[in-house]
């Protein structure tokens, strides 16, 4: 039988800190801190992993950061630069922390058997906005990379190898500016990216509308929470979507090359407000999986609210449980196992009633197979 480990690289991030917020501002002074009286300011975070490449090749960046690489070009010996990976989430802030744990592609790997995975946690304490300068947002970031290694262990007095993973790591706190990309910290993945730029790009998202006053009801009123889950396709097998998921699709931040899209699978619930909700289900359906066995994926929230023209998702998280082989050396043979390993999403945001939105994107594959989340939540009475 096999042995399903379900871990979460997010789970790793348990300590807790304490950071005073100093935000810039003309006096020197400390702006008040976000209230929920001051309403939600929703943030789409654009998370960048960016390899300096000592040797040989082409810049194949996306346009969006080629002004950010021009500035840092001089100031490394990079003979070109490349990105590994992208991926996003919404939150509103303020929050509390949001958690993004993916699959890295990499071109070439020394243990072909296995991915690494990547962790960002990111902590939106507060939006400052002034007149008509660029808003900045003040955030708490973290980065885990875990990567498989070939390790030894005595079994009686014969030494045996396996595979293990060795972590890593980045932590900042920084005031950042609302659509520009920067970079947050730099880390060496030993052989899977010497040195990797970790670039976070946010990107405030329009507020919702205010309800009109006629809608106001004392009577219960249902929520119907639709959740569409749409691979980005490389190769064949792209699908039109519905035209209001398409439109969705559209205002995904870039950073990704593909041929098309597909819709791999939908949860439909129909929640009572101030309630949580659940659902989960095979994703057998993912277009170019080269890993062995399937993944499972599972959703839910701690509590939806309807707030006028839009509603509260608080403590949303969504997992896949991704196979990978694990490797076994013995007399200099490997055995392998399928084992799990969870990544996912995980957030607390605002969004308006009736629309799709983007919560957030992962790799689920180390070939790069990204799944997108995209919820609608509407009064289903």
């Amino acid at each position: 039988m096999m042995n399903r480990k379900r871990t979460m690289a997010g789970g790793l991030l348990v300590g807790v800190m304490c950071v005073f917020l100093l935000a810039p501002s003309a006096s020197g002074q400390t702006p008040p801190d976000a209230s929920e009286d001051a309403g939600p300011r929703s943030v789409m975070f654009t998370l960048y992993m960016v390899e300096g490449v000592r040797e040989g090749g082409e810049d194949s960046i996306p346009s969006e950061l080629q002004g950010l690489i021009a500035e840092i070009r001089g100031d490394y010996a990079f003979h070109s630069y490349r990105l590994m990976d992208t991926s996003f989430v919404q939150t509103a802030a303020n929050r509390g922390p949001v958690y993004v744990t993916s699959v890295v592609p990499v071109p070439t790997n020394p243990l072909d058997c296995v991915s690494i995975f990547s962790s960002f946690r990111i902590d939106a304490r507060q939006v400052v906005e002034e007149g008509d300068k660029p808003a900045l947002v003040g955030l708490e970031f973290e980065f885990i990379g875990e990567m498989p290694v070939r390790d030894f262990k005595y079994v009686g007095e014969e030494v045996v190898e396996q595979l293990s993973f060795r972590n890593s790591s980045a932590y900042s706190f920084a005031w950042i500016e609302d659509g520009k990309p920067t970079v947050l910290g730099k880390v060496n993945l030993e052989g899977y990216g010497d040195s990797v730029f970790l670039v976070v790009v946010p990107t405030l998202m329009p507020p919702a509308a205010p309800a009109p006053q006629s809608t106001t009801s004392a009577l219960p009123m249902n929520a119907l929470v639709t959740l569409q889950y749409v691979q980005g396709v490389r190769g064949d097998g792209a699908q039109p979507l519905a035209q209001p998921l398409a439109e969705a699709v559209e205002k995904i931040p870039g950073g990704d090359s593909y041929q098309g899209y597909k819709l791999v699978d939908t949860n439909i619930l129909r929640v009572f407000p101030g309630r949580n909700f659940s659902a989960s289900s095979p994703l057998s359906t993912v277009v170019g999986l080269p890993e062995p066995g399937g993944m499972h994926s599972s959703i839910g929230a701690q509590e939806i609210v309807l707030d006028g023209n839009a509603c509260w998702l608080r403590g949303l998280d969504f997992n896949v449980d991704v196979p990978y082989k694990s490797v076994r050396f013995k007399n200099g043979r490997a055995s392998y196992n399928i084992d799990y390993k969870r990544v996912g999403v995980q957030t607390s945001l605002h969004l308006p009633l009736g629309t799709y939105a983007v919560i957030g994107k992962l790799n689920v594959d180390r070939a790069g197979n990204s799944l997108y989340v995209i919820a609608k939540v509407e009064n289903a009475d």
